[in-house]
């Protein structure tokens, strides 16, 4: 066999094994897309880039070897043999490419279309494997041998849309810390209004103070709400976070949010309008105008990269979209990190993946683990970032997004202490938060602030029993009494020296959280009575449902 007919097969089984990997290189593509990039904080996951590609090499190298002994015995059995497993194995593209259109198709009769043609194809191509071994095909063998050498320039498309991509975000990362580099704060004028905003995520008014059960403890809770304005009628601005945090900190009815990019969260807002969160008029934007300084550090969202210049101090952490997986394969090296992008494939290997939709990969128990890992240190990170800010006196605003207590569970509220236990779950992160107020507390009143500061406590979301009930990460929640999401969260308003609890029960949304910030920071609200006031005249201008189309954490 001469050189040229050994390097075209060389060729034709990198570029089989790269489709056979299709469905690896989707998720390897789907790290470099915008969803990925704007919630990471980081791009450390080539490791599964490199895993994938020596994956890709080894599957490859495997095909060559067969081609080859096909070759050399050069025997009609043989050739049939390894045609029809050639057919065959062109149903996994097949596959992923129709997940992947599938994505971008709304409506459902074209889905049903798509997914009709492409059954068909599939089963053209299993009758054809089966008539290629009964009888002599040769054009259409030809024909898919073509169409596989003719996708060979797959691989370095997909090699480029990464590294250009993962420019762009270098880049956008590079100029946010130039841009808070800048932002140093001067000292703030002690006698301007300090106020601490903390937003927990997924933050339940139903199981924290109406139904709380037994076995959870919330005393530093009970003590704040006693000495506070407590709202117990307060409504999300959305229904998870990507859609609440915009419309909390823009003021704005957030129809819903999609990512395009590293810091780029495109808006719809009521009149069918888009605008880039970034672009609007914020909280922060607004106190940075009138020389406020600004402390805000958060999960899930950029906030660093998206505020950079308009806040004193930020501190970010990725949410769950940003992937433990690099991490994971990174520790097993590059020979072993290849293991699991195989064996990930396994369940490719049944006949509803194979003629129906290959199925994303799955999460295997160790990036389970390592996710629950990463909430933990998410945590730890931001309460850090937390008790600098929060004991700063040259800081007006200080602006808390934490990711508690939302699953998975990261405390163990027997053993009062932090786990990676797979049995903790919402209740214990529920004490969680009662321990990180006590921290805080404890932390302002230590360098004299707590009586010269308002605290704001609320969520950004109630526990939606839709996205935890049947979750294949989380434990069973059936304690959590039924499946209804009673859209409501905690709010609770404590000015300075206050020591007397007041109850506000008339109903409002926190998307009116923005105006209420700048009404507080310019002292237009100082009292309990002033905000009863104000609320009264602002609530009815936002319905209490704002519901949402979008999903994230």
């Amino acid at each position: 066999m001469n050189l040229q007919a050994r390097l075209k097969d060389a060729v034709f089984s990198f570029s089989l094994a790269n489709l056979c990997l299709l469905n690896v290189w989707a998720e390897v593509l789907g790290s470099s897309r915008p969803a990925e990039s704007y919630f990471r904080t980081s791009s450390n996951d080539l490791a599964f880039l490199w895993s994938t590609l020596f994956a890709t090499l080894i599957l490859a190298i495997a095909l060559m070897g067969a081609v080859t002994l096909v070759r050399l015995a050069n025997r009609p059995l043989f050739w049939k043999l390894a045609e029809s497993a050639f057919l065959l194995l062109l149903v996994f593209p097949l596959s992923t490419l129709l997940r992947e259109i599938l994505v971008s198709i709304e409506s459902v009769f074209v889905r049903q279309v798509v997914v009709a043609i492409t059954l068909t194809i599939k089963l053209a191509l299993v009758a054809s494997a089966v008539a290629v071994f009964l009888s002599s095909t040769k054009p259409l063998v030809r024909l898919a041998k073509s169409f596989v050498l003719l996708m060979a320039p797959l691989f370095l498309v997909n090699l480029t849309s990464i590294g250009m991509f993962r420019m762009k975000v270098a880049s956008v990362r590079v100029m946010a810390a130039k841009q808070q580099e800048a932002s140093i704060p001067s000292p703030g004028d002690s006698r301007r209004p300090r106020l601490v905003v903390l937003v927990f995520d997924e933050f339940d008014q139903h199981f924290t103070f109406e139904a709380r059960p037994r076995s959870v403890a919330l005393p530093q809770l009970d003590e704040i709400r006693q000495q506070s304005v407590c709202a117990s009628s307060v409504y999300p601005a959305g229904e998870d976070t990507l859609v609440a945090l915009p419309a909390m900190t823009t003021g704005r009815h957030v129809q819903a949010a999609k990512v395009e990019g590293p810091a780029q969260l495109k808006l719809s807002l009521v009149g069918n309008r888009f605008e880039e969160w970034g672009s609007q008029a914020t909280i922060f934007s607004s106190l940075a105008k009138e020389k406020f300084q600004t402390g805000l550090a958060g999960w899930h969202h950029p906030y660093c990269r998206i505020f950079a210049n308009t806040v004193a101090e930020c501190h970010q952490q990725g949410g769950f979209s940003a992937s433990s997986r690099a991490d994971y394969l990174s520790e097993l090296g590059l020979t072993g990190s290849s293991l699991p992008v195989f064996t990930k494939l396994a369940n490719l290997f049944t006949l509803d993946s194979y003629l129906g939709i290959a199925p994303f990969l799955r999460v295997s128990q160790r990036e389970v683990e390592l996710a629950r890992q990463d909430q933990l240190n998410s945590y730890l990170a931001i309460l850090g970032s937390a008790l600098s800010m929060a004991t700063n006196p040259d800081l007006h605003l200080v602006f808390i997004h934490w990711p508690i207590p939302h699953p998975m569970g990261i405390y163990d509220r027997h053993k009062k202490e932090l786990t990676l236990n797979p049995k903790a779950n919402y209740l214990d992160n529920l004490e969680l938060v009662d321990r990180t107020l006590d921290q805080l507390r404890q932390a302002i009143q230590t360098v004299d602030l707590w009586d010269k500061t308002m605290l704001l406590i609320t969520g950004d979301h109630q526990f939606r029993h839709k996205n935890w009930r049947r979750h294949p990460w989380q434990d069973d929640i059936a304690w959590l009494d039924d499946a209804t999401d009673r859209r409501r969260i905690p709010f609770l308003l404590k000015f300075p020296d206050q020591k007397t609890g007041t109850q506000y029960d008339a109903s409002f949304n926190i998307v009116l959280l923005h105006d209420l910030i700048l009404a507080l920071m310019r002292e237009d609200v100082s009292t309990p009575e002033q905000f009863r006031h104000w609320m009264d005249l602002n609530r009815s201008r936002f319905p209490l449902d704002l519901r949402d189309n979008n999903s994230g954490t």
